[in-house]
């Protein structure tokens, strides 16, 4: 595990994937938590495809707002591109191959710029290219909602949007 810190959580992810030496990659918040089968069931999963991207089937919030919702699988749940014109149904929470990471770069995403959602573009992108997200079976997620300080709200509130996708051209 490395942590790092550039003030931007694309360059962030992306220097961190730059470095990485194993044969699979996750993106994680370190204040979240994980049902204890997640990594060993997302790397079992990813290792079967090399177009898989994993994400957690469950997502339960905790602190400021508590809601649970399923995560789609790309396959099973037949989800169409057309679906991230609207939202984004996977959070940034990933397991894949560390060859797709580092093919697929994140934008970065300061506030400032107007542009936001570094997951929801990464998931544009790599759909675009004929990535699969995958759902992965009976595993969750416990992600912590803040009351102050989520980068996720303050490129809500200052109206962001996701940068150009090759998945819309």
């Amino acid at each position: 595990m490395l942590e790092v810190n550039l003030g931007d959580l694309g360059e962030s992810r992306n220097h961190l994937i730059g470095v990485a030496e194993s044969d699979f990659v996750g993106t994680f918040d370190g204040d979240d938590y994980f049902s204890e089968n997640w990594i060993t069931q997302a790397v079992k999963l990813a290792a079967a495809n090399e177009l898989y991207i994993c994400h957690p089937e469950i997502i339960i919030t905790f602190g400021k707002e508590k809601q649970w919702w399923r995560q789609p699988d790309q396959i099973a749940d037949r989800v169409a591109k057309e679906v991230l014109l609207k939202l984004n149904p996977w959070n940034a929470c990933m397991v894949t191959n560390l060859a797709l990471a580092k093919e697929v770069p994140y934008q970065p995403v300061a506030v400032e710029s107007g542009l936001g959602f570094e997951d929801w573009h990464w998931n544009a992108e790599t759909m675009s290219l004929g990535k699969i997200h995958r759902s992965v079976p009976k595993t969750v997620r416990y992600e912590r909602r803040k009351v102050f300080g989520s980068l996720c709200k303050s490129h809500e509130d200052g109206g962001a949007t996701i940068g150009r996708s090759k998945m819309f051209d």
